[in-house]
């Protein structure tokens, strides 16, 4: 991990330069290079919604500053079953940027992410899409 992003985490959540020295390399990589990654933020975009009981719709957004969800930018309210599953398509778009790589080239911008609700046609509710993708930062 490089010394900038050691000394953010130290600053950020007053971690130890002990616990950082214990973490993952999977862990290290995810937060090395934080200010090439604060250059961008991440959409999730809803793409279609139905019975969607937090009312979510079409072109409402989560805006999220990696890694954490921007409530100011965000026009779509914030549900816990359609944020969740957005993790890991956000990591992966965070990732390609800290590469010095354009997060929208990632494979996963070409997949559309679910909310955790699978819709009444499989014993649920309502259904959320969102398309996921990255915009440089401020």
């Amino acid at each position: 991990m490089d010394e900038v992003s050691r000394q953010i985490l130290k600053g950020v959540i007053d971690i130890t330069d002990e616990d950082l020295d214990r973490l993952s390399p999977g862990m290290k990589r995810i937060l090395s290079n934080l200010p090439e990654k604060a250059k961008w933020k991440i959409i999730a975009e809803v793409t279609e919604s139905k019975y969607c009981f937090a009312g979510l719709k079409p072109g409402e957004k989560f805006v999220f500053n990696f890694p954490v969800l921007n409530v100011a930018e965000s026009t779509a309210a914030p549900c816990m079953e359609a944020i969740a599953p957005l993790a890991n398509q956000i990591r992966a778009l965070i990732d390609s940027a800290a590469d010095g790589g354009d997060p929208n080239r990632s494979v996963f911008t070409s997949q559309q992410v679910s909310c955790w609700d699978v819709g009444v046609e499989h014993g649920g509710l309502g259904r959320v899409m969102f398309k996921v993708y990255a915009e440089k930062a401020g």
